[in-house]
């Protein structure tokens, strides 16, 4: 009989590129399904910082604002300039560690490798570790 083999009952073939707008459409949703996820990670990811003796921590949220301290019993007798600074140390600390921990959120969503996103020229391990 030549021409066209009719198509099984309840189906109906679909054009090739509506198929190719399908699968574009799919993968668009499971996009943004991934960007919403790593969105929500982000903003409930939070740095964690202490000085070198471990007197004082600091904890922040993605954004760098400060949800958090502990100043330990003994750092009180360090005096009034040497709690400030190590304060001020444990919140840089606290700071890279939330970008270490977004740059690892971030790296799928930029191709990073192994997950990880190169961290910003003026931040280094040795800030994290100094002090």
């Amino acid at each position: 009989m030549g021409g066209r083999e009719a198509a099984p009952m309840g189906y109906e073939p679909v054009p090739p590129a509506e198929a190719d707008l399908t699968r574009m459409m799919s993968s668009l949703d499971e996009q943004a399904a991934r960007f919403g996820r790593v969105g929500r990670d982000l903003a409930e990811t939070r740095g964690n910082g202490e000085s070198a003796d471990g007197l004082v921590g600091v904890e922040v949220s993605s954004s760098g604002t400060l949800v958090g301290v502990r100043i330990e019993p003994g750092a009180l007798g360090l005096g009034a300039e040497a709690l400030a600074q190590a304060v001020l140390r444990a919140a840089k600390r606290a700071e890279h560690d939330v970008a270490e921990r977004a740059n690892q959120a971030l790296g799928p969503l930029v191709g990073g490798q192994n997950g990880e996103v190169s961290p910003p020229a003026e931040t280094t391990r040795a800030d994290h570790r100094t002090g």
